[in-house]
């Protein structure tokens, strides 16, 4: 069995692999839009047909802070333009497919995650959990800074209550893209409530994005997720989910409006920003495929 320690050297290992792979790749397609990818990819706003995956693997989480707990998500958008109407509708979703033991909390849209009780020797559960999809409406035409809001919805999909997540909610949503300097970011907040008020969460994204000149499509970047459970009381674990670390990447230009990119980031949670069952650390590995519009 892999231990933490493993499975981040795996990880690392094959970040290295596919960089060098698509690295020779990239040379013989047709290149030049590998920054012009990279920046529609950066922006949740963008005229864009990809899917993404945000993978999450999270070390000493559970009870005991003694487990490891994974997180496949797939995320597609798929823009829409309205030009007689003067907006953009982008439609975006995330689909969770988790792997964790019972007494695990996975740092996601509603902080107590996957709160299960601790299950003896129950073995680690697979399974698709809830899924949530965002709906941003972004007028048409802006330039400099860009705004774009609409509803957020969490679907109650999960194939077993061990691999659950929010459940049934609703609330809204926004976005504010732009740059300050070098620094091209975003930041994106909603709020959730729960159809039978069972949870109330609330989300901070904020997206940082340094791309690198000489290297073009390559990218340093802080990408993660805050989140705030206002039903966490004392004793019952932490209301704050906060994530600190870096991702870095690069998107490469396949040609002909295609793309792809690869990112391996590493971030730990400290004490006072983990929910009850948390992980302390986490390895994410983001792969997403761009489409020709």
């Amino acid at each position: 069995m892999f231990n933490s320690r493993q499975w981040v050297k795996q990880l690392l290992s094959l970040s290295v692999f596919l960089t060098g792979l698509f690295g020779t790749t990239t040379a013989m397609a047709e290149g030049g839009g590998a920054a012009e990818l990279a920046a529609l990819l950066q922006d949740p706003l963008a005229n864009l047909a990809a899917v993404m995956t945000d993978n999450t693997a999270s070390f000493k989480s559970g009870p005991d802070h003694d487990d490891e707990a994974y997180e496949f998500n797939i995320q597609p958008v798929y823009s829409i333009n309205f030009p007689e109407l003067g907006f953009t509708l982008i439609p975006r979703a995330m689909i969770p497919v988790v792997g964790a033991k019972p007494g695990t909390a996975l740092p996601r849209l509603s902080d107590d995650g996957l709160s299960l009780e601790p299950g003896g020797d129950k073995g680690r559960e697979w399974g698709l959990s809830d899924i949530v999809t965002q709906f941003f409406i972004t007028p048409m035409g802006q330039e400099g800074w860009k705004w774009g809001a609409g509803p957020m919805i969490s679907w109650k999909t999960r194939t077993d209550n061990d691999v659950k997540g929010a459940g049934g909610g609703s609330g809204p949503i926004g976005v504010l893209v732009g740059a300050l300097g070098p620094i091209d970011m975003a930041i994106l907040g909603g709020h959730l409530w729960g159809f039978d008020g069972d949870f109330s969460t609330t989300i901070i994204q904020p997206m940082m994005f340094y791309n690198v000149e000489s290297v073009p499509g390559a990218y340093i970047s802080y990408n993660n997720t805050a989140s705030y459970d206002h039903k966490v009381k004392d004793g019952n674990g932490n209301a704050w989910t906060i994530p600190l670390g870096l991702t870095v990447g690069r998107t490469f230009d396949m040609g002909g409006g295609h793309g792809f990119d690869l990112g391996v980031g590493a971030y730990g949670l400290p004490s006072g920003g983990r929910p009850k069952g948390g992980a302390k650390y986490q390895v994410k590995l983001g792969l997403s495929w761009i489409f020709p519009r």
